[in-house]
């Protein structure tokens, strides 16, 4: 795994608006890649001494648990 980056870039583009309000400007998150379950588990497994697997069990039930109660 690579060196961790920090904070979150955004990119500024402007909306074409309506009759009843203008033109606003909104911020879009510019995004890097998409990460894998397994990329995720092996780079939290490597800053700790849980196993990818502990990691991966505790992130599928997180999913699970948001899923519903959402």
């Amino acid at each position: 795994m690579g060196k961790p980056r920090s904070g979150i870039q955004v990119s500024i583009y402007n909306t074409p608006g309506n009759e009843q309000c203008g033109p606003t400007s909104c911020a879009r998150v510019i995004t890097r890649d998409t990460k894998r379950m397994n990329d995720i588990c092996e780079y939290i497994s490597e800053c700790s001494s849980v196993t990818s697997a502990d990691i991966k069990g505790v992130l599928e039930a997180l999913t699970s648990y948001i899923g519903r109660e959402l």
